[in-house]
């Protein structure tokens, strides 16, 4: 009589080798006798050492493996993680224990003369439940909540969620922040700004991807469908610098402007920002370099009689 096996695993997909070396063997835990061969005593996954290959079967000696049966569907990668397997009412499962919600692609085999055959798989996706506690989150200005519920999902099955949420997250610190300012309350107000910009993927968009690994941010931008909201990004963020620059917060509101200036050459008020910030901050010599590109934009915009006072003086 067959028998349901439901196999639990959590990881994304890629394809066979060519010659696969298993390295690795998870024992199922209350394996029944009859599904054993004959003087083997356990038995259970194997896979190879980049999880991209998985077969039914058991150890042999000197970390050799015997194999009964390769599973031949698309394997996925195992996250990182405890990995188990244990039999219970005709099922077997197979899963990673990950300390993060995941999507799991729930893989159900039939057993059929001892050889696991597979039959269908079904896919529960977290991030819905995620995406819905962070929109209620932002609504009531907890950013850090909105964040952590997004950077609770591992694998989302679509990236536009991370990048929209990743607008979300951004617009409504922008909202926040400005109702803050609007209050002279900057240190709250760049607080808003400084949690959305913790989201990993923001930190990507706004530093690491852009700086480190120099891709262009047009690019990035682009590739994560978020070429349409440019513009919006860029007053977000400058808006930012300058609730830092009000709240006083010298140093990181330089290190911010020197980065917004590299991503956005020809806008002028992070120049502006940078430059007083640098003022400030005693830096004379420095702030009449950001002075001079802050009023280069502006003359070639044609808003030259815009341009402050103070910035003329301080350039003489």
């Amino acid at each position: 009589m067959n028998k349901l096996i439901f196999i639990l695993f959590v990881f994304p997909a890629f394809a066979f080798g060519q010659k696969v070396q298993y390295t690795t063997f998870i024992p199922v835990e209350n394996i029944p006798a009859d599904f054993l061969p004959k003087k083997v005593k356990e038995v259970g996954f194997l896979y190879n050492e980049y999880a991209t290959d998985f077969a039914w079967g058991y150890p042999l000696t000197d970390n050799k493996y015997k194999v009964i049966k390769k599973i031949d569907f698309n394997p996925f990668e195992i996250l990182s993680g405890d990995t188990y397997a244990y039999y219970e009412n005709d099922t077997i499962i197979f899963y990673s224990r990950v300390p993060w919600k995941a999507t799991m692609f729930n893989y159900h085999f039939t057993w059929n003369k001892k050889q696991l055959i597979f039959h269908y798989f079904n896919v529960y996706d977290p991030s819905e439940e995620a995406i819905t506690l962070a929109e209620a989150a932002l609504k009531t200005g907890d950013i850090s909540e909105a964040v952590l519920q997004y950077e609770s999902v591992f694998y989302p099955s679509s990236y536009l969620d991370m990048s929209m949420g990743s607008i979300g997250i951004l617009s409504a610190a922008n909202q926040w922040g400005l109702k803050a300012a609007a209050e002279n309350r900057f240190t709250d107000a760049s607080g808003y700004m400084s949690a959305a910009l913790n989201y990993y993927f923001i930190s990507d968009l706004t530093n690491q991807l852009v700086v480190n690994f120099e891709i262009p941010y047009d690019d990035y931008l682009t590739d994560h469908g978020l070429e349409d909201v440019k513009d919006s990004i860029g007053v977000w963020l400058t808006n930012h610098a300058h609730f830092l620059y009000r709240a006083d917060s010298l140093e990181d509101c330089i290190s911010f402007c020197i980065y917004l200036v590299s991503v956005y050459p020809d806008l002028a008020p992070p120049h502006l920002f940078l430059g007083d910030a640098l003022f400030k901050d005693n830096n004379p010599t420095e702030a009449k370099h950001s002075y001079l590109e802050y009023i280069a934009i502006m003359k070639e915009q044609g808003k030259e009689k815009e341009i402050p006072q103070r910035v003329l003086d301080r350039v003489k």
